[in-house]
Parts: structure tokens; C-alpha cells; sequence
């Protein structure tokens, strides 16, 4: 049923055809260009095997059939890069122009845009996996928690302009340094509230990570394209767009691997911290020793089970109580099984952030191997090839 939020992106959409139908007036390039169809349906193609595998294969348990599917975009991207090259040579309206590539810049610029959307959208899977799975947050409990990291990014991002017209590049310096504060923010913020937090105790983490995105998020593609021929700057700019796409599906893939391969590891430690409690409600029922054996190895093999499973929230075959346990046992184990649940997702969340300190900070160091632009050429109204 969740999938049908999207739905609201219908009615949006409709409205924004209807305006641009009325108020948005046609133009049309002096020499305009022909659709290079072969190229878009080889890119397209490529994407599709390359994309698909890496955001599919955890959930698929890694089968063979990923790995080969991986394998063949290989071929058909370098198929891509190889027809893209002769329609440059020849200028022959190329989707792509491959002469692009020959400006360092413009290369940074793409490294730059992979690696942080590789950080951005794994930031948000994580943080809700980590929430409603974890600490049992509702989906409402959950947007709450990440609200101040939105009213941020508004806040950065209607002064990046302004911050930029006076720094240049720096501007992007800023907003990854100020993402980079703001993970460790919320690590520490993650360990000291431990397994029962509050929404508004992340709030201030929030807050300084979302200034550091709205600092960078708005300027970054006017920095980048600054130095690129006007001609040009269309072809750019979709490239940047795509590579973006890209960074962001291998960061939720690789972001989903490290989460649950860490849910897996801590899963001993954290059915560790809760047996003494367990162990003290079962002495306090009355039940032989043999039977609190039973019930605390069966604890262990259930939450072992169920951090392992791909999908955390399913209840393996092995967390099916043997026998009519007393009702006081039932709950014991229930509690139990929340608290380690909780502590589990907690520890590991925490070390996920990790990734998203690298990751950031690589492109923190990143904006560095970016041109310096000319402040004055990003005032209000200046165009990417100013």
C-alpha cells in the first residue's frame, strides 16, 4: 500500500503541464539539433544493466543471473562511448559530446557529483531503516525527526547565492564541510540518546546537516558548467544530471550492504545485552532450568536469524515459540526482542555514518580540483557559461 504515495506526484504534474501550456511561451535554438535516437536508447540500455543489478541484488540474495547482467553493461556502454565518439568527430548532433571529457574541470565536476550523490540519498534510506525498523518510529515520528534537515537545506540554499556572488567555489567547501559536522553531529547525538530518543534531540544534527546541503545543492551546477562553452552547456549539464542518478542508486545499494552486513555482526552483542534481563523475568516464572535454557537458545537463534534475513521486519521460521510458553514468558521475550532490536539498529546505524563522513569528506577534498570561479559571475540571473 506505501507504494501508493507516489500518486500525489500525479495531480503536481498535471497542474505544472497545465501552467507551463498557459504561461511558459516557446523557443527554439538557431541551430537546432537532432535527436541522436540510437545513442539515447544504447545509453538508456546500458544505465538499465548497470543500475538494475546493484539496487536488486541484496534483495535477491546476489544470484548469479545479477552478476552477469552487470557484466553486459560493460559492453554496451563502451558501444555507447565508441558511437557517441564518432558523431563528435563527425558533428553529427551527438547525444554526448565526447570532447567534454578533454576539460579537467568538467571531469572534476562529474567526480565530484558521483561521489556526493553517492552520500545523499543513502543519508535518508538509512536514517528511516534506522527509525521506523529500528527504534519503531511511525512514518509521520519519522519525517518529524528529519524535518529540521529540510528547513536547512531552504535556509542554505536561499543564501547560497549570496555566500556565492562573495567566495566563489568556497561556497562548495562550506556546504560539504558543514555536511560533514553535521553527520558527526548525528552520530554523537545517535550514541548519547541510545534506543529511546526523542524526534527534537536530532533536530539541532539535523538542521546543521540540511545548511550544509542547501549551501552546496544550489550552486554546485553553476560552478561546475561555469568554464564550459555556451554551445555546450545543454549536453553538460545532462550528463551531470545523469551521473548524479548514478552516484545516488550505488550509494543506496552499497548503503543497504553495509547496514545490514553491520545488523548482522552486532546481532550477538545485542542479544547479549538484553539475556540478563530475559534470564531474571524466566527465573521469576518459576521455570526449570532446562526450559530457560531452551527459551534463551531460542532467543539467540531467533534474533540471529532475523538480523540476518534480508528482510529484517519478517519473522524467520525459527522465532516460532515451541510450545504453550505462560503468557508472562510471551511478553518477556517480546520485550526483549524490542530492546535488542533497538540496540542492534542503534549500534549499527552508528557505524553506517562512517560511510557518510567518507563520502562527504571525499568530496569536501573534491571541490578543491574545481576551477575558482569568478564571483560576480554567479549573481542572480548569470547563466552557467558566464
Amino acid at each position: 500500500m506505501w507504494r501508493t504515495i507516489f500518486f500525489v506526484n500525479v495531480p503536481i504534474g498535471v497542474a505544472a503541464l497545465i501552467g507551463a501550456w498557459f504561461f511558459l511561451g516557446e523557443s527554439r535554438a538557431p541551430g537546432a539539433t537532432r535527436l541522436d535516437l540510437p545513442g539515447a536508447i544504447l545509453v538508456t540500455f546500458g544505465l538499465l544493466l548497470f543500475i538494475y543489478p546493484i539496487v536488486e541484488g541484496r534483495d535477491q540474495g546476489w544470484p548469479w543471473w545479477v552478476w552477469v547482467v552487470l557484466a553486459a553493461a560493460v559492453p554496451v556502454l563502451t558501444v555507447f562511448v565508441w558511437y557517441e565518439r564518432r558523431r563528435t568527430r563527425a558533428d553529427n548532433d551527438p547525444l554526448l559530446r565526447m570532447s567534454l571529457f578533454q576539460d579537467k574541470a568538467f571531469v572534476a565536476g562529474l567526480a565530484l557529483s558521483v561521489v556526493f550523490f553517492a552520500g545523499l540519498p543513502p543519508f535518508f534510506f538509512s536514517l528511516a531503516v534506522y527509525l521506523q525498523i529500528g527504534l519503531g518510529f511511525s512514518a509521520l515520528g519519522s519525517g518529524l525527526t528529519g524535518f529540521p534537515f529540510a528547513l536547512g537545506s531552504a535556509l542554505g540554499a536561499s543564501f547560497s547565492d549570496k555566500v556565492a556572488q562573495r567566495i566563489g567555489r568556497r561556497v562548495l567547501l562550506l556546504g560539504t564541510g558543514l555536511l560533514v559536522l553535521g553527520m558527526v553531529a548525528i552520530l554523537v547525538t545517535a550514541h548519547i540518546v541510545g534506543v529511546r530518543p526523542h524526534t527534537w534531540q536530532f533536530s539541532p544534527a539535523m538542521f546543521l546537516s540540511g545548511l550544509g546541503l542547501g549551501f552546496f545543492i544550489a550552486p554546485v551546477i553553476n560552478i561546475i558548467l561555469a568554464g564550459i562553452r555556451s554551445e555546450a552547456v545543454g549536453a553538460a549539464s545532462g550528463v551531470l544530471s545523469t551521473v548524479q542518478q548514478v552516484g545516488g542508486a550505488i550509494g543506496v545499494a552499497a548503503i543497504g550492504v553495509i547496514l545490514f552486513g553491520f545488523i548482522g555482526l552486532n546481532a550477538g552483542g545485542s542479544a547479549d545485552d538484553v539475556t540478563p534481563e530475559l534470564r531474571e523475568a524466566l527465573a521469576q516464572q518459576h521455570l526449570p532450568l532446562a526450559v530457560q535454557r531452551q527459551v534463551l537458545d531460542g532467543f539467540h537463534r531467533c534474533f540471529d536469524d532475523r538480523s540476518h534475513a534480508k528482510d529484517p521486519t519478517v519473522l524467520p521460521a525459527s522465532c516460532r515459540a515451541e510450545g504453550n510458553l505462560p503468557p508472562q514468558v510471551t511478553a518477556a521475550l517480546a520485550k526483549a526482542g524490542r530492546e535488542a532490536l533497538a540496540k542492534n539498529f542503534s549500534r549499527s546505524y552508528q557505524q553506517t555514518l562512517g560511510y557518510e563522513i567518507l563520502v562527504f569528506s571525499a568530496a569536501f577534498l573534491l571541490v578543491f580540483r574545481l576551477p575558482d570561479v569568478d564571483p560576480h559571475a554567479m549573481g542572480p540571473g548569470a547563466t552557467a557559461a558566464s
